[in-house]
């Protein structure tokens, strides 16, 4: 059925499918199904809204791949223009070591910190600080994270 849908419909009547069926999920409460809709549709703004308020929710339920997955489907600029994405991007490969994940971790804090965002704020400063114990040296002035 997939494979006749997209010989027969050009990419536009595809994209609007794609889109009326991720709002018909938004709406219906099931954000996930929705997300994937939205970045099929090239829906982008719809996408980002849905990942920033399931991103938390999908962390206490551990699906950090599905999370990783919609990341790697956005434009990277987006990602680091927006906090909640780039907190998102920090959880998914924090365990890899690898210097890009701490950077967006960073990045997210202060960030939270000049849009007074106390959830954000909270959140980073945390990992910030579990960061800092790991790696044996602080980031950051432990002051500076506390307060």
């Amino acid at each position: 059925m997939q494979a006749r849908f997209q010989e027969t419909l050009p990419p536009e009547q595809q994209a609007s499918a794609y889109f009326r069926a991720g709002s018909l999920l938004a709406e219906r409460g099931d954000l996930e199904s929705a997300v994937d809709f939205y970045l099929q549709a090239g829906a982008t703004d719809q996408a980002v809204a849905l990942i920033e308020r399931a991103g938390l929710q999908l962390l206490k339920q551990a699906k950090t791949t599905e999370l990783a997955r919609w990341l790697q489907n956005l434009p990277p600029a987006l990602v680091q223009d927006r906090p909640w994405l780039l907190f998102y991007h920090y959880i998914t490969g924090r365990f890899t070591g690898a210097p890009e994940y701490l950077s967006s971790l960073q990045r997210a804090h202060g960030m939270f910190q000049q849009r007074q965002d106390l959830r954000g704020l909270l959140l980073t400063s945390g990992y910030l600080l579990d960061m800092a114990i790991h790696i044996g040296m602080p980031l950051f002035p432990w002051t500076t994270l506390i307060q």
